[in-house]
């Protein structure tokens, strides 16, 4: 037990049950057997607990405070920290990566999205894969930002449209100004406003939705839609409703989409989140966004896409979307252009890659 003196006052620290005068360590951590019976009776145990659950709760605190200098609620910050604590709970006893690294993950690619909105500088670059290579004209553009999604559209979308024997164009756009994204939540209680407000946007959106659910759809569209039903309550337009509309955005053409985009352009944004790539389609993209403000883009590039280029792509893609990293993907990518000796073939130097080319050659024979 240690001892420290403060002028006239005694500070003494210990556990539960510890004697005066008995020093019980070091070494530490003490196991259970290292204990004395006084102090296994007087339950130190139980001392250590209310300690970590002290830091547990000033730990929570602090999140918290950081979330709601982001502009959540003080429900939505309280929510948020409690999911970053579990993620930090499971990712130390796994021991894959720092806390730091999980709280940065975690921040950036999930709570954040959710509830903050962001703002994508001037001089952004964003690429859209068309085949016209002019889109200059379009009311809205649908593009992607990271290089992984960029790698991610040009080997699955670009491989799409060229099945239909036209050239492919990857177009490069660059932000003239400042572009303001709303965050899904925000978005969809702007949606939510107005299908509740608006009789018109109402029966819109109530037609396109009884009309799109019955498209082909995949499993996850699937899933949500048959959860769409007409007059749907608060909870339902904000998690399900906004999802469903944001889905079909590109096929309606009664003025809903429109309305939606005039309400959000007065409010400030400039674009928004496509929720079908980036969580129910096959495309598993991680940031796609929709351009509607398309006078703060100019395009800087225009290039068409070789069959080679397109193929690399796709290889590359499949990867991605089936776990693998950008960084990794882009050695197979280099790789692959380095060493393809024709339009079947390619090879790297890593024992994946080599496993990777063994089935790209077998799928090519069948």
């Amino acid at each position: 037990m240690n001892y420290v003196y403060y002028g006239r006052e005694l500070y003494h620290h210990g556990i539960l049950g510890q004697k005066w005068d008995k020093r019980n360590g070091p070494p530490y951590p003490l196991d259970a057997s290292d204990h004395s019976s006084s102090e296994k009776k007087a339950g130190w145990r139980d001392s250590l607990k209310k300690t970590v659950s002290s830091a547990k709760q000033k730990h929570q605190s602090n999140l918290e405070k950081k979330y709601e200098k982001k502009g959540m609620s003080s429900s939505d910050a309280e929510a948020a920290a409690k999911k970053r604590m579990k993620v930090e709970k499971v990712v130390a006893a796994a021991g894959a990566v720092t806390l730091a690294a999980a709280a940065a993950y975690t921040v950036k690619n999930k709570f954040c999205a959710e509830y903050t909105d962001s703002v994508l500088k001037k001089g952004t670059k964003f690429q859209t894969i068309a085949t016209d290579q002019d889109i200059s004209g379009r009311s809205r553009i649908y593009a992607a930002q990271t290089k992984r999604d960029k790698v991610i559209y040009k080997g699955l979308y670009g491989n799409q449209l060229a099945q239909s024997g036209k050239k492919v164009f990857n177009i490069t756009t660059e932000a003239s100004d400042d572009i303001k994204v709303p965050s899904r939540k925000k978005a969809a209680e702007v949606f939510a406003d107005l299908y509740k407000s608006d009789s018109t946007f109402r029966q819109q959106v109530d037609s396109n939705m009884s009309t799109y659910k019955n498209a082909g759809l995949g499993a996850k569209q699937k899933k949500l839609f048959s959860k769409i039903t007409s007059g749907m309550s608060d909870s339902q337009l904000v998690k399900e409703g906004y999802d469903a509309f944001n889905i079909g955005l590109a096929n309606y053409t009664n003025g809903a989409a429109d309305t939606f985009y005039s309400k959000l352009k007065s409010l400030g944004y400039n674009a928004i989140v496509d929720m079908n790539d980036s969580k129910y389609s096959s495309f598993k993209s991680s940031k796609p966004v929709i351009l509607f403000d398309t006078g703060s883009l100019v395009t800087s590039a225009v290039a068409s896409m070789t069959e080679k280029e397109l193929k690399v792509n796709n290889i590359a893609q499949k990867a991605i979307r089936n776990g693998a990293t950008y960084a990794a993907e882009l050695g197979l990518m280099v790789g692959g252009v380095a060493a393809m000796k024709n339009s079947s073939t390619y090879t790297t130097a890593t024992k994946s890659s080599k496993k990777k080319t063994t089935e790209n050659k077998e799928e090519k024979k069948t």
